[in-house]
């Protein structure tokens, strides 16, 4: 009797501390999100090739993580779905099944759930750097502060 007491008393701190553990996860998730949310312009190019055009990409972010990059020029749909903060510098994209998937030059072999790194540079420039072996291509976005 008194060893099945320990073992619900145990249960409970464990289910009390997943629930704070996950509290903290979401804040932080939250913070990052929040950094990136907005509508972004991409630069002409990727920094590691001149010859690949990327300035026909916009992409907007909201604080819950939800995204859409698309081609603002052809109006065409490119990618979105939801992001996570998985680290300071990482984020995990995961697209939608439904709808087009349409990855912007530089990044045609992505897949729907993708790991890429990111950098925010105060808050008027990200680059997003995704990685397929050994190469890298960095999109690189500029606040568009127009409707801010």
């Amino acid at each position: 009797r008194n060893v099945d007491m320990k073992k619900i008393k145990l249960f409970v701190v464990l289910c009390i501390c997943m629930i704070l553990f996950a509290g903290c996860r979401n804040r932080e998730q939250e913070k990052y999100m929040k950094k990136l949310a907005g509508d972004w312009n991409c630069e002409k190019s990727p920094l590691e090739s001149k010859d690949i055009y990327t300035g026909y990409l916009v992409m907007h972010i909201n604080k819950n993580g939800k995204f859409t990059m698309y081609d603002a020029e052809a109006g065409n749909p490119g990618i979105q779905g939801k992001m996570e903060s998985v680290k300071k510098d990482q984020l995990v994209l995961n697209c939608s099944r439904f709808g087009t998937f349409d990855p912007p030059s530089g990044w045609k072999k992505m897949k729907k759930k993708q790991t890429i790194s990111y950098k925010l540079k105060g808050k008027q420039k990200l680059y997003m750097i995704y990685k397929n072996g050994k190469d890298k291509v960095t999109l690189v976005f500029d606040r568009n502060t127009m409707y801010d």
